[in-house]
């Protein structure tokens, strides 16, 4: 699998978090929007990063290791920025939305163990 697909599908997955906080609308609508903001901005931040790592990869080792740098600190001051717009302006849940930031840490975590046991499963028999 190529580093693109399985960024795609880390985005997908983050993305399809989403279904079970637009179905708690009713109920709780800070919780649900929270949910839906912090994941948006978790995709966002994990392609963004997949992005800048693509494109930093040059020739001089010195020129990418100063665009890795830049793009590091930028995205996360508009991150910042982003959860600060967030929270302030639209009164978000900050537990919820902080918890919807890791999302993509989460699936990262749990897809690499899905497909560690089904490797492991299937080559051990």
């Amino acid at each position: 699998m190529t580093t693109r697909k399985y960024v795609i599908q880390v985005v997908v997955i983050i993305c399809l978090t989403n279904i079970p906080a637009l179905l708690l609308i009713p109920t709780n609508f800070k919780g649900a929007y929270s949910w839906f903001f912090g994941s948006i901005g978790s995709a966002a931040n994990f392609f963004w990063m997949y992005l800048a790592a693509a494109s930093a990869f040059g020739p001089i080792a010195k020129s990418a290791q100063v665009k890795t740098v830049k793009a590091f600190y930028f995205r996360y001051l508009f991150l910042i920025v982003y959860a600060l717009i967030v929270v302030k302006l639209l009164n978000a849940d900050i537990l919820i939305f902080g918890l919807a930031l890791l999302t993509a840490q989460g699936v990262i975590f749990v897809k690499s163990l899905i497909e560690s046991i089904i490797a492991d499963r299937f080559t051990n028999k």
